[in-house]
C-alpha cells in the first residue's frame, strides 16, 4: 500500500470545529480496505511526510495488521511522520528508511526504489519512488515529486521503460514534466487529486502535456477509483464513481 492519503488541516475559528471532524484514514480509506477484505497490509510505503499523503497512517496503523512500513530517509525528522511512526513502536512494527537500490521481489513481481539517492530530507523531491513490473505491466509512483526530482531520476535510470505513471504532486504544473514523458513514453497516467480541490489540480499545462504525447489520463477527480484487476500477467483497467 503507497500512501493512506489524508485530510490537510486549515485554521478554523472554533465554532466551526467539528466534535468528530472527517478523516479520510478513518472514514474511508480503512472501511474500503475492510469492505474488500483486507485485514493485513504486507508493506506500508509512506513516500513523504505530507498530511495529505499520510494523514491517514495512523488510522490504518491502529485498524489493520501492518507487517512492515517503509519511508523515506530522515523523514521522521518531521512532526506528523514523528507521530505516525509513535504509533507504529506501540504496534511493534519495523520500519525501515529505504532508497534508491533498495528493492523486493514475490510472486506478484518486481519491486524497486529509484529515489531518493541520498539520507538529507528536503521535502517533495525526496519522495520514495517506486517502480514496479506486476501484471504484465510496468509502473512509476512518484510521490510528490517535481521536475529537479525528475531530472535526476531520468538521468540516473535513463533506460526503464513505463506503462502506467503515478503522476506526480496531483498533477501540480511542477511536476510530470517533458523530460520525465519524453524519457519513459508512459501510454496510461493516473492523476489522484480530489474534485474541486482548492489548488486547482490538476494544471492544464500537465493534462495538455500528456495528452500532446499520447498518454491516455485517468483522473479521480473525473473517474472516481481507478482500478487495475490482473491474473498473471494480463489485466484490465476500470474505474469505479463514489
Amino acid at each position: 500500500m503507497i500512501d493512506t492519503g489524508g485530510t490537510v488541516q486549515f485554521p478554523k475559528p472554533a465554532w466551526k470545529k467539528r466534535e468528530h471532524p472527517f478523516e479520510t484514514g478513518k472514514d474511508i480509506v480503512v472501511p474500503f480496505l475492510k469492505s474488500q477484505g483486507i485485514t493485513t497490509i504486507d508493506k506500508l510505503i509512506l513516500t513523504h511526510s505530507d498530511e495529505d499523503h499520510i494523514g491517514g497512517a495512523t488510522a490504518v496503523i491502529t485498524s489493520l495488521r501492518v507487517k512492515e512500513i517503509d519511508i523515506s530517509p530522515h523523514s521522521w525528522e518531521k512532526p506528523l511522520m514523528q507521530k505516525v511512526l509513535a504509533c507504529a513502536r506501540q504496534k511493534k512494527i519495523p520500519v525501515y528508511e529505504m532508497k534508491s537500490g533498495n528493492g523486493w521481489q514475490n510472486k506478484s513481481g518486481v519491486f524497486q526504489y529509484l529515489s531518493p539517492f541520498d539520507e538529507t530530507y528536503e521535502g517533495n523531491n525526496d519522495s520514495l519512488v517506486l517502480y514496479a513490473k506486476t501484471g504484465g505491466k510496468t509502473w512509476l509512483f512518484t510521490g510528490d515529486l517535481e521536475q529537479e526530482g525528475e531530472e535526476k531520476l531520468v538521468a540516473a535510470y535513463p533506460d526503464i521503460h513505463i506503462d502506467v505513471l503515478k503522476a506526480g504532486h496531483h498533477g501540480s504544473k511542477t511536476s510530470t514534466s517533458e523530460t520525465l514523458i519524453q524519457k519513459y513514453h508512459p501510454r496510461i497516467a493516473v492523476i489522484s487529486v480530489g474534485k474541486h480541490n482548492r489548488f486547482g489540480h490538476p494544471s492544464p499545462e500537465v493534462v495538455k502535456r500528456l495528452s500532446e504525447n499520447g498518454v491516455f489520463i485517468f483522473r479521480t477527480d473525473e473517474d472516481g477509483a481507478v482500478q487495475y484487476r490482473f491474473f498473471k500477467e494480463k489485466g484490465t483497467f476500470s474505474t469505479v464513481l463514489p
